[in-house]
């Protein structure tokens, strides 16, 4: 295909996707806008309400947050996934270099996110454009006191461009400032301190050796004052939102990768055509001589969106390199080689007929852009904006509270009849509070009643709340903001009904989120064919390290972490919470080395971080080293030692409970020998009222009485004795055998290393030690108390024996 055709073939696919921009979607586009920056309807009339609401501009930002928490809430929202090891480290290069660049280098937030989810939600596209570069820095200083031979070997060894626009000889004065370079002092420049240095470690000690007296003398050279100008070129990878009226493709196209033609339009100045290598004569015979202001001679997108753009248009008319010129650069598919397949070129334009200025095959199989859009349609490339979707809503709410606004004014200050020359005509139209009308009748002047129509009006716009709901799922009650729907409900409810606007803002992000993917892909492909040298970087943890493009794979998996469709933020964080305790149990039952280890925990711990908004997890948990190694577990004991463990417990337990039943039974004993001590006392005591009974009817002595009483009180006392000495008796008897028992488990504790055989034989002669020494102390404390009761009986048998003489 010939130069001519392939113009020919170009300007007719450009043609097309530029009127189907300018005459499909611009007009809508500009609708939109108008309508959210809550511009006039077009039909108010004098003395009438004008009143706009700003229905779409409210839905907008109230859908906005939620997307920007959902792409800038975690750490990586778009990263690259490797899909085998030895692309584990790769990935996370890519996706380290790639958010280094979007986020630091090309404004992620300020220049691409913020600007292209507006567009998209207003005008239907958000259209995210990526490329490369060398962006040049040029910068002129003036370098002082060199010689010619010294800046010769300065410029030799600079790196960068260097041109020497002037120069001038220095005066002595000049020389001796200190902004100057001295030759004689070796810290001012390197290149004259080794010259000096070699003059004066060679030349001056030979002068001096064939002649001590000889006088040395050094001419100073010439030196001037340079003034230079460098000029830097450093490679850069950028991605921007360009604005929606820029953007042009067929309307054919159902996506960006399949469009025959896809592009961007835009106005520049003849210098910046210039600047990028393009003949200046061949862009001022080919640019045309009317002035360019807009990308079309029929969209005035960009006029609309920003009317100070109609006024203060720059006069270039003195100045060729300020002139504004069209320029495009469209990605069209051609067959010009003739081979029945078509090629995808990158073509670049000048002017309304798209003259080409250069040519090439592009060097990717995908056109660099991606399309962000709200509510897309099937089959076609743009889709529908959420502004589309309520511009009807904002014209019938602004027109009923115009009317409403109206019938309250009127209700206020209500029309008035008066009779034709009867009324000063001026008093009447006055609106001064109480100010008086002079009338020659009286009825000259009467009020026309009018009712205020506002509550029927309210109710119509209730109605058209809830519409709004539906369309978009933004309402008051979904923002928490309406109290009588969030008075006196449950938090599930509430929950459910302020969850209402987070799921259409949640399927708009994961319709972006396939663009942000698209456009991630791009970058990094970008990135592996353009650099040639590492990039210095910043890691989302903090360290900075250098990264080479040249050993990354370009076409590496795309993912989103966005988390759409997981739930709310607080049951993500609750999911995490609970898998944390699950790692810790697992960690504690098979140790670091099982499947979970230190890196799993603190992925966890980032996940949660990164939910909660914080970014940088390094500030808190140090990355895990790559060569880290879990410490070795705790090597198992010997199984013998746990069955001799085992059966030791079983002996204790078993010995445990034999001591219990001894013990409950030297209780029941104690108890049956203090009840029978009891009913001993009771006994004595009422023998003795018998016997005093007796002795007062026989006697009826004072004395002998008096004497009954005293011993009487002995008897008790001795009783009491008696008793006080069992129990203590019973609970030293019960002490010591739990000291005994004591004693036992821990010379049992120190013999758990011997045989079975031997420790059964010590737990039984143990066994049978301490259940002869409770017999034994059983016994003796039978003995005491029968010694104990036969005492008790032996002052009865004295005290009858001596009444007797005394009577």
């Amino acid at each position: 295909m010939d130069d001519d055709t392939f113009q020919g073939v170009v300007y007719k696919l450009a043609q097309d996707a530029e009127f189907h921009i300018d005459h499909d979607v611009a007009p809508q586009r500009i609708k939109a806008t108008q309508f959210y920056n809550a511009e006039p309807l077009g039909d108010e009339e004098d003395g009438r309400s004008q009143f706009v609401l700003s229905v779409v501009r409210d839905a907008t930002n109230a859908i906005l947050p939620s997307l920007h928490r959902v792409f800038m809430g975690s750490e990586h929202a778009v990263e690259f996934v490797p899909t085998n090891e030895a692309e584990v480290q790769m990935a996370k290069d890519a996706t380290d270099a790639v958010n280094h660049i979007f986020w630091n280098k090309c404004h992620g937030f300020s220049q691409v996110l913020e600007p292209a989810f507006q567009d998209a939600l207003i005008r239907g596209a958000g259209v995210l454009y990526w490329w490369f570069e060398k962006k040049e820095r040029v910068r002129e200083f003036t370098v002082k006191g060199l010689t010619e031979e010294e800046m010769d070997l300065y410029v030799a060894h600079d790196p960068d461009d260097i041109e020497i626009v002037s120069k001038e000889e220095c005066e002595c004065e000049d020389y001796a400032t200190p902004h100057q370079a001295d030759p004689l002092n070796p810290a001012e420049d390197p290149a004259v301190a080794s010259a000096v240095e070699t003059v004066m470690s060679t030349i001056v000690p030979e002068m001096l050796a064939l002649d001590p007296t000889a006088q040395i003398s050094i001419e100073i050279p010439k030196t001037y004052n340079f003034r230079i100008r460098r000029t830097t070129r450093e490679p850069v990878a950028m991605i921007k939102a360009i604005p929606p009226e820029q953007f042009i493709i067929n309307r054919s196209a159902t996506h960006e990768g399949d469009s025959l033609c896809i592009g961007r339009r835009q106005v520049v100045t003849v210098s910046d055509l210039v600047s990028t290598g393009f003949d200046l004569d061949e862009i001022l015979e080919n640019c045309g001589t009317s002035p360019i202001y807009s990308v079309g001679p029929t969209n005035m997108e960009a006029e609309v969106r920003d009317p100070a753009l109609l006024w203060g248009r720059y006069d270039n008319s003195g100045d060729d390199s300020l002139r504004q010129v069209l320029y495009s650069e469209l990605f069209v598919k051609i067959d010009r080689d003739q081979d029945g397949v078509a090629e995808l070129w990158r073509v670049q334009t000048l002017g309304e007929h798209h003259y080409i200025l250069h040519a090439e095959i592009y060097e990717d199989d995908e056109p660099p852009f991606a399309l962000l859009c709200p509510f897309p349609t099937a089959h076609k490339a743009l889709g529908e904006s959420l502004a589309e979707r309520l511009i009807d809503l904002q014209s019938i709410e602004s027109r009923i509270w115009r009317n409403t606004l109206d019938s309250f004014a009127s209700s206020i200050f209500p029309r008035m009849a008066v009779v034709e020359g009867q009324v000063n005509l001026d008093d009447v139209l006055s609106n001064e509070v109480g100010a008086v009308i002079r009338m020659r009748t009286p009825g000259a002047v009467q009020e026309i009643g009018h009712t205020f129509l506002g509550a029927q009006a309210m109710g119509l716009l209730q109605q058209l709340q809830q519409v709004k709901a539906e369309r978009t799922g933004v309402s008051a009650a979904s923002q928490g903001l309406d109290p009588e729907v969030l008075q006196s409900t449950t938090a599930s409810a509430v929950a459910a009904t302020t969850s209402a606007a987070d799921q259409t803002a949640e399927i708009i992000a994961r319709r972006f989120a396939d663009g942000m993917k698209r456009a991630f892909s791009g970058l990094l492909r970008t990135i592996c064919r353009h650099f040639d040298e590492p990039l210095d970087i910043r890691r989302s943890d903090g360290t900075t390290t250098q990264i080479d493009p040249r050993q990354i794979n370009p076409d590496l998996l795309v993912s989103t972490n966005t988390g759409l469709g997981k739930g709310k933020d607080s049951d993500r964080l609750q999911m995490f919470a609970n898998l944390l305790q699950y790692q810790q149990m697992i960690i504690q039952a098979v140790g670091p080395n099982g499947p979970v280890g230190p890196q799993e925990i603190r992925n966890t711990i980032a996940s949660m971080m990164n939910i909660a908004g914080i970014k940088d997890v390094s500030k808190y948990i140090k990355p895990i080293p790559l060569n880290y190694q879990p410490p070795n577990p705790q090597q198992a004991p010997n199984p013998q030692m746990y069955l001799a463990q085992g059966q030791i417990q079983n002996d204790q337990i078993k010995l445990k409970l034999e001591m219990q039943k001894m013990q409950l039974e030297h209780e029941r004993q104690v108890a049956k020998m203090q009840m029978d001590m009891a009913l001993e006392r009771e006994k004595l005591a009422q023998e003795r009222v018998l016997q005093l009974a007796t002795i007062q009817a026989q006697y009826g002595s004072q004395l002998q009485q008096a004497e009954m009483d005293r011993e009487l009180d002995i008897e008790k006392a001795h009783i009491n004795l008696t008793g006080q000495m069992m129990q203590q008796d019973a609970a030293h008897s019960h002490e010591m055998g739990k000291a005994h028992f004591a004693a036992m488990q821990q010379r049992m504790t120190q013999q758990a290393d011997q045989a079975h055989a031997a420790d059964e034989a010590h737990l039984d002669r143990l066994a049978g030690l301490h259940t002869q020494d409770l017999q034994q102390s059983h016994a003796a404390d039978m003995q005491a108390s029968q010694q104990a009761a036969d005492a008790a009986m032996t002052p009865d048998s004295g005290a009858s024996d001596d009444a007797a003489p005394s009577v």
